[in-house]
């Protein structure tokens, strides 16, 4: 007998115990006894999640929601022939129970997940890009197999984790990258619709990994919705972080009017090495900047608010113009990086807002810059610094936006003075044009308008808190 299904451990067991591998071996008999012919109700349950360290750096095993379950039964052996009982899927906490009527007194049993859905699918590239849906019916994954006749007529198989060391199809690592593609996507995806229907894409899209790049990079495809995950070296395409920045271009191609202006334009698409922000300069048109910018600084939003990771703060003008090698606003504008730095003004939350920030000059390395770990030495030297307002009148009204605030600013708004949504076919509408929109459609007002595009210029001298008039003594 294989040893005890971890779902039997107690909790506190369990998560004492490191990144290891799983047992998912068969549980113990289930209960109930055989009709002798007569036809009974079978109930099949268990649960999937899949265990990861890639979110935060710590280990979680997490809930794998409405992913399809298929049963099967056989009555000659653990190998088949199977006939197919049915399908279902996952609940909101990757449970899955499946009823069949049935008149043996035991069978073999077997369950296969796979992950698709009517708006979402993960897989891999088996002959190209293009084909990658599973019209052969290929994706289905072994999760479980009863390794003797069973009487039933409940069979709970436990939880199944898509793990190091899991049984069957569970412990491949092709696998359990993409349960976790699956599970980061989805719950992206949920989240969004749950906050705004208008934030939905509206299509099934695909996420591929691993993908056969022509260029050795992960991109994503408007025309196809499919997210094509590079397998290179580092081998990382499939984190978090880029299967988001990835699903979020879906994202903005479903909530934008016009198109895109590529051509003659450099994009910062992810290869295998590294980027080198010490020589990243390269300057494009200010709306394919904003495309990149734009997911570069919705990734790390999206996991600051759905999964509580660091949310970063907008570069300083030192790093902007230093290590950027941004020395002007029209040259931030055509950057993904001078992008990602404004979008971050927007909504960050510190102190007082956007008042509270301190972006220095181009020769001045700004005060009170990030020390999250309190030794004294700044943990973010390309960051800002944010500053007390204690002797300023910080005005009512909003002092940042919240991320669902700048995904709005995306949708027409024909009483506020933008008639469309975010228009892509103007090259030259970028993080200015978007700034100006935002103020417009949440009514920031002018102060503020002036305020955010002088803290994104590297040559300005004056912070947020210059607007401010000042307390009475």
């Amino acid at each position: 007998m294989p040893d005890a299904d971890p779902i039997l451990r107690s909790d506190e067991e369990r998560l004492t115990i490191p990144d290891v591998p799983v047992d998912n071996g068969e549980p113990g008999m289930p209960s109930g006894g055989g009709g002798g012919g007569q036809p009974k109700i079978w109930v099949i349950s268990g649960r999937l999640q899949v265990r990861e360290t890639e979110i935060d750096g710590d280990l979680h095993d997490r809930d794998l929601i409405g992913v399809e379950v298929e049963v099967s039964a056989s009555d000659l052996g653990a190998d088949g022939p199977w006939t197919q009982w049915g399908t279902t899927r996952t609940s909101r906490t990757g449970e899955f129970s499946l009823r069949e009527q049935n008149a043996g007194k035991s069978r073999f049993l077997r369950v296969r997940a796979r992950l698709v859905g009517s708006d979402l699918e993960v897989n891999e590239s088996k002959l190209d890009d293009l084909a990658s849906f599973d019209l052969l019916d290929t994706n289905w994954r072994i999760v479980w197999k009863s390794e003797r006749q069973l009487e039933g007529p409940n069979v709970a198989v436990g939880t199944r984790r898509f793990a190091s060391g899991g049984g069957w199809d569970l412990g491949n690592e092709t696998f359990r990258r993409q349960a976790l593609i699956w599970y980061v996507l989805r719950t992206t995806i949920d989240r969004l619709v749950a906050e705004d229907s208008w934030f939905a894409i509206g299509h099934k899209i695909a996420a591929i990994y691993p993908a056969h790049a022509i260029g050795g990079t992960s991109y994503a495809n408007g025309l196809t919705r499919m997210i094509y995950l590079h397998q290179g070296k580092p081998d990382t395409h499939w984190h978090p972080d880029t299967v988001i920045h990835e699903f979020i271009h879906l994202w903005n191609y479903a909530h934008n009017h016009g198109t895109i202006n590529w051509v003659g334009a450099v994009c910062s698409l992810r290869g295998d090495d590294p980027v080198d922000l010490t020589t990243h300069n390269v300057q494009e048109n200010p709306s394919v900047a904003f495309a990149e910018g734009f997911s570069n600084w919705a990734a790390n939003a999206l996991l600051h608010e759905l999964w509580g990771l660091r949310l970063a703060r907008p570069f300083n003008r030192r790093h902007v113009v230093r290590e950027l090698g941004l020395p002007t606003l029209e040259q931030v504008e055509k950057s993904d990086y001078g992008v990602d730095g404004a979008l971050r003004l927007l909504h960050c939350d510190d102190g007082a807002g956007w008042w509270s920030h301190l972006f220095g000059t181009a020769d001045t390395v700004p005060d009170r810059r990030p020390d999250d770990d309190g030794n004294g030495v700044a943990d973010f030297a390309s960051e800002t610094g944010v500053a007390p307002l204690t002797q300023r009148v910080v005005p009512p009204g909003p002092d940042h936006l919240a991320l669902w605030d700048v995904l709005r600013v995306f949708r027409a708004n024909p009483g506020r003075g933008w008639d469309t949504d975010w228009q892509v076919g103007n090259v030259d509408y970028g993080i200015v044009r978007f700034i100006d929109r935002a103020c417009d459609i949440h009514r920031l007002g002018d102060d503020v308008r002036q305020m955010l595009k002088r803290s994104i210029d590297p040559l300005a001298t004056d912070e947020p808190r210059d607007a401010l008039a000042k307390a009475a003594a």
